[in-house]
């Protein structure tokens, strides 16, 4: 999130997380943590790609949030060390082929949800999809939630993605302004598509 009232005015869209960006390779990355106080409906998400740990405990802690999203190499005893903190855990695995899904393997039942990304060199972000036919090849219990060049266009198509670990969906670039500022109007208009399309 870039703003206050941006965050604001997303918040009011009934959605279940927030994701706040702290890594310095991200054009998304905040530099100061004034927003991270905002009250807000929504989760706040800490987004991270390979922080080291004692800073990522220190701001989580400082800042009184529960949830974080890992989007780099960290281990499954990386996990296990913030969950026995009582961190709750969302933890990325980069999709390139149809392969990759062995990768979430194993962090069933460490993690709260996995989010399955395409792969690209900064870890995430680059606005492009992978192939959704290939997350049949995934056989895990762990819910996931899907990410990866989603745009307003594809809410018809992923209303119509039946699987039984799909728990969400992760809505970045393609619906910003600019970076961090989201467009309002697009995300409205997806979110309200996308509930009308669902099965009853």
């Amino acid at each position: 999130m870039g703003s206050s009232e941006n965050m604001r005015a997303t918040d009011q869209l009934e959605i279940d997380f927030l994701g706040f960006i702290f890594h310095a390779d991200s054009p998304r990355n905040l530099t100061d943590e004034k927003l991270l106080s905002t009250t807000t409906k929504a989760e706040k998400v800490l987004v991270t790609r390979d922080m080291a740990a004692e800073k990522l405990i220190a701001l989580a802690k400082r800042n009184a949030i529960q949830w974080l999203q890992l989007h780099g190499n960290e281990s499954v005893e990386n996990c296990i060390e913030y969950k026995s903190l009582g961190f709750k855990l969302i933890k990325n695995i980069a999709i390139g082929n149809a392969s990759d899904f062995d990768k979430a393997m194993c962090f069933q039942e460490i993690v709260d949800f996995l989010l399955f990304d395409t792969f690209s060199q900064r870890g995430g972000g680059s606005g492009q999809q992978f192939d959704w036919k290939w997350l049949k090849n995934y056989s895990g219990k762990t819910k996931f939630f899907l990410s990866g060049g989603i745009s307003p266009e594809h809410a018809k198509v992923i209303s119509a993605l039946h699987y039984p670990a799909l728990a969400g969906i992760d809505l970045n670039s393609r619906f910003e302004i600019n970076p961090g500022h989201k467009n309002i109007a697009n995300l409205k208009q997806f979110l309200d598509e996308l509930h009308y399309n669902m099965p009853a």
